[in-house]
């Protein structure tokens, strides 16, 4: 007994659900691979911003400073310019070779 593959309307379908899970899962593992390959390709340098510069945000940057000694932090922003600076400075402690992020690019307000 063969299994019917029809949608709502009665149309045949080429796939159930259960495999264009499976295809799209297969697809986007290889999408996040591409990049990672690609990256390999170029510099060993990994330039990061930093949006929201509060306690998460500037936790997570410092685990992305931890995670790999390519990393660089280049730019700030946070809606209080006061966070950037407090970040900054916290950062500038924990990776103070790492931590290039001049005046030009720390940025506060809403549009930053």
């Amino acid at each position: 007994m063969s299994a019917d593959k029809t949608d709502r309307n009665g149309r045949s379908s080429p796939l159930t659900r259960r495999e264009f899970v499976k295809t799209a899962a297969v697809a986007s593992t290889g999408a996040l691979a591409a990049p990672a390959w690609v990256h390999a390709q170029g510099s060993d340098t990994l330039r990061l911003g930093l949006i929201g510069c509060g306690g998460r945000g500037t936790g997570a940057a410092a685990q992305a400073l931890n995670a790999d000694p390519g990393v660089v932090l280049t730019a700030m922003g946070d809606a209080f310019g006061d966070r950037v600076s407090t970040s900054l400075g916290h950062l500038e402690k924990h990776a103070p070779d790492r931590v290039q992020v001049p005046p030009e690019r720390q940025f506060g307000g809403f549009d930053n």
